[in-house]
């Protein structure tokens, strides 16, 4: 799967928990929204290997 996180692409084999690829980029699952092919998806939810992958980290303000 390719995976685009701050102006750089990753890839990673295999289906795989949006929890776990914030993981393996050593991500916190708190800052940053997982997004699959256009659709938020949630931490736990398994994504195949054939997909297209976007982290977009999450921005608050007061």
């Amino acid at each position: 799967m390719k995976v685009k996180y701050d102006g750089r692409e990753y890839k990673f084999e295999g289906r795989l928990r949006g929890r776990d690829i914030i993981r393996k980029l050593g991500l916190n699952t708190e800052a940053v929204l997982v997004i699959v092919e256009g659709k938020l998806v949630s931490l736990e939810d398994y994504i195949d290997g054939d997909k297209e992958i976007e982290i977009i980290k999450v921005i608050s303000g007061g």
